[in-house]
């Protein structure tokens, strides 16, 4: 186990370079950081969110870092985009919705609402080749006030980025977002559904019945299966949206599943703390964790496969897996 220090407050999320020599991680203590896969080295800080961060994102090409999470009331750019190859210690982010040199199309899909707590992106996902950017966002105070007002947009980058309709301007109350290994298809979870299609499909395609709100996705590397979980299970459904499995383990509520890149095995933790790894097929529990971490609240698998990064309460850490 190797140990990552430097956030001072829950980690909210941690994403791997495409390369997987390094990781980011975002969290409670409103910093993006950078780190060295091999010796855990803090190797950038970034300062310039001003409220926690809940999702990091690595650009394909990995010269790039794009974060977002919870902003104030009025702020009018929730995301930022980090230069990865700036020199300075500490940069200011460029911000994505300004940058004129690499965003040609900027698509909203739905209004934003008139929130006065501020709001919230939980998820990013670059897609298209890394020509877009897939943001879920909510109301930061919805669940206080009763309701989730939710939407998800892409945001289009890059000179041909392309500026067709997409089934995602339909979606609402959008609380966990997937995206495939050739980031062409995208999954989605509204409460107690979840959709799967192609990021260009013209039809909206059919809902995954599940039986409780679901908190997080994972796609499988192939694109023919997806995880997801709620409250205190884990869901396996192939592409036509039968169910295969359901996994029990969990002692509270999962609030992150992860597929391993070679499809072998998922991957699920939550506030019990527990991590516990899955046979996909069989739904045999493979192997469970519990470092100490506290709750967790998102997880990473190398693209190598070889190690999880582990993102809670307690801190960062990575794993070997085997």
């Amino acid at each position: 186990m190797l140990r990552f220090d430097g956030h001072t407050k829950p980690v909210r999320c941690v994403a791997f370079a495409p390369d997987g020599s390094g990781l980011a991680s975002g969290g409670d203590d409103r910093t993006v950081r950078v780190w060295d896969r091999a010796t855990a080295a803090c190797l950038r800080v970034f300062t310039g969110h001003a409220g926690p961060v809940w999702a990091v994102a690595f650009h394909p090409d990995g010269t790039d870092l794009a974060s977002g999470g919870v902003e104030p009331p009025g702020e009018t750019e929730p995301v930022h985009y980090w230069h990865l190859a700036d020199d300075k210690d500490d940069s200011l982010p460029a911000r994505l919705w300004g940058w004129a040199d690499r965003v040609r199309h900027i698509r909203p899909t739905l209004a934003w609402w008139d929130g006065t707590d501020g709001d919230l992106i939980h998820c990013l996902r670059y897609v298209r080749g890394g020509r877009g950017l897939l943001t879920a966002s909510r109301h930061a105070n919805a669940a206080a006030a009763g309701y989730a007002p939710s939407r998800v947009r892409c945001l289009e980058v890059g000179d041909d980025a392309p500026a067709g309709k997409s089934w995602l301007d339909h979606r609402a109350n959008v609380r966990a977002a997937a995206v495939s290994a050739d980031a062409e298809t995208v999954a989605v979870a509204s409460r107690q559904y979840v959709r799967c299609g192609r990021l260009d499909a013209d039809r909206v395609p059919p809902a995954y019945p599940a039986k409780g709100d679901v908190w997080s996705l994972a796609l499988s590397p192939d694109g023919h299966r997806l995880a997801g979980c709620w409250q205190d299970r884990v869901t396996v459904w192939d592409a036509g949206g039968t169910e295969v499995r359901e996994y029990a383990g969990h002692d509270a509520a999962v609030r992150a599943v992860a597929y391993h890149p070679g499809g072998s095995a998922v991957a699920s933790a939550g506030l019990d703390g527990r991590v516990m790894v899955w046979d996909p097929d069989t739904g045999t529990a493979l192997a469970r964790y519990d470092w100490g971490l506290g709750p967790v609240h998102a997880l990473a698998f190398a693209p190598d496969g070889l190690t999880l990064a582990v993102a809670g309460d307690g801190g960062l850490i990575l794993v070997d897996f085997d």
